[in-house]
């Protein structure tokens, strides 16, 4: 699964693949990473937000 900036609903896939509603499994989620190779990219391929923007966002969504 490739790196990106979206952030996948884990209790929604898990869900579905215990066949359960999502809530009802109780369960223990560890991630580990391996860098198997590595490319470079150009600035304009990386992700970048500023401070600013960060908290704007953040009020936005606590105001929601």
């Amino acid at each position: 699964m490739p790196l990106t900036a979206q952030r996948p609903d884990l209790s929604k896939l898990v869900a579905d693949k215990l066949g359960v509603s999502v809530g009802s499994p109780l369960i223990n989620v560890n991630t580990e990473v391996k860098v198997l190779s590595k490319a470079s990219i150009t600035p304009t391929e990386q992700l970048s937000l500023k401070m600013s923007e960060a908290k704007e966002k953040l009020q936005l969504r606590e105001a929601a």
